[in-house]
């Protein structure tokens, strides 16, 4: 799953691409949601906090 800098500023901010690599960079990294949000082009450090709460919310309700 690529994406270039130029490709993720053309995507919107929650796009599930985004969200998928959001969650990994959380869960393997120490980045904090601030970098995550300036590096995807995510918004806010709290949209993209929201974001991966929503998506471990759908995952969970999946199971």
């Amino acid at each position: 799953m690529h994406l270039s800098e130029d490709q993720l500023v053309l995507l919107p901010k929650s796009e599930p691409r985004k969200v998928e690599i959001a969650m990994q960079l959380k869960a393997e990294t120490e980045m904090s949601s601030a970098w995550i949000a300036r590096r995807l082009a995510m918004g806010s450090r709290s949209y993209v906090d929201h974001l991966l709460w929503r998506a471990r919310k759908t995952s969970i309700n999946k199971n």
